[in-house]
């Protein structure tokens, strides 16, 4: 019996250790997740000069393919893997799409008002096209919504 007590002693603390380094690794992504937001309004402002949209297709499948094909690498299933890096890009343009607003109002005073929402699925930049992008972009934050399935 007093075998039982001290195995399980030694288990709940290695537990309890266990636990704490998922905290601090929990805390670390956290911090590293802050940092990458605060580049993305750095990237809205070089976009803004060169006259840019808060999405690039292109840039958008070659990050998250490298990015998809690394978390494999190191034994992350593939469908968590785009999970993951979907949300992320998928903020980082919810992030400059504001921030490149007035520059898209300046340019498209002739786009029609948006009065429903658009919505914007995670592996749906394949299907949808440059004008979508557009009104997305002209509709404003309020009225785009990234989706992950």
């Amino acid at each position: 019996m007093s075998e039982n007590l001290g195995r399980n002693t030694q288990a709940q603390e290695g537990l309890s250790q266990c636990l704490s380094r998922y905290e601090a690794i929990d805390y670390e992504i956290i911090r590293l997740l802050g940092m990458r937001r605060a580049v993305s309004i750095q990237v809205a402002e070089h976009k803004a000069v060169l006259g840019k949209s808060a999405y690039d297709e292109t840039q958008h499948n070659h990050v998250l393919n490298d990015r998809v094909g690394r978390m494999v690498e190191i034994g992350c299933d593939e469908t968590m893997a785009k999970r993951l890096f979907g949300l992320v890009l998928s903020d980082s343009v919810e992030i400059q799409m504001p921030l490149l607003q007035t520059e898209v109002n300046n340019t498209q005073h002739d786009a029609p008002p948006v009065t429903s929402p658009i919505i914007i699925t995670q592996g749906s930049s394949d299907r949808t096209t440059g004008d979508d992008w557009s009104r997305a972009l002209s509709a404003g934050p309020d009225h785009v919504r990234f989706v992950v399935e």
